[in-house]
């Protein structure tokens, strides 16, 4: 539309009497066009932002070094509880029950503890749960006696 054609019409809208039907419908469209162009920006707007965020984001967690830390921030708790025997002893036997009926026959560990003395402890401990399930234990027993 040409904006010559545009500026005669609203100048011949505009010298119509305000109750003219012609002029409070052409009102009522500009008002839906004016709200329609001011959401169609607010969303590209936030788009864009959104992408911009996911770009920081990408590059914070991938990029730079010294950033590892963020990796591990985006990584979802019930993950790392999902896929390390990590929890009370109660969850450490589900989770290797769970892997023994998966078919996992092989654990890579490494035991909490300050010292060699305690992550030894941790270690035998761990072989305890995982011999109880071999035994078909129910999950959630009483630690075996010694």
């Amino acid at each position: 539309m040409d904006p010559e054609e545009v500026s005669r019409a609203l100048s011949a809208l505009s010298k119509l009497p305000i109750d003219d039907p012609a002029r409070l419908r052409v009102e009522r469209v500009a008002e839906s066009f004016v709200r329609d162009g001011r959401q169609r920006r607010k969303k590209e707007q936030r788009l864009r932002r959104e992408a911009a965020d996911v770009a920081v984001l990408a590059a914070s967690v991938t990029g730079a070094v010294g950033r590892r830390e963020d990796a591990a921030a985006r990584v979802p708790d019930e993950l790392v509880l999902k896929t390390n025997l990590l929890g009370t002893e109660a969850m450490v036997r589900q989770r290797i029950e769970a892997y023994r009926q998966a078919g996992v026959t092989t654990l890579r560990v490494e035991p909490a503890g300050e010292t060699l003395d305690a992550r030894m402890a941790t270690l035998g401990r761990l072989i305890e749960l995982v011999r109880d399930s071999e035994k078909g234990a129910p999950v959630g027993a009483p630690r075996a006696a010694r």
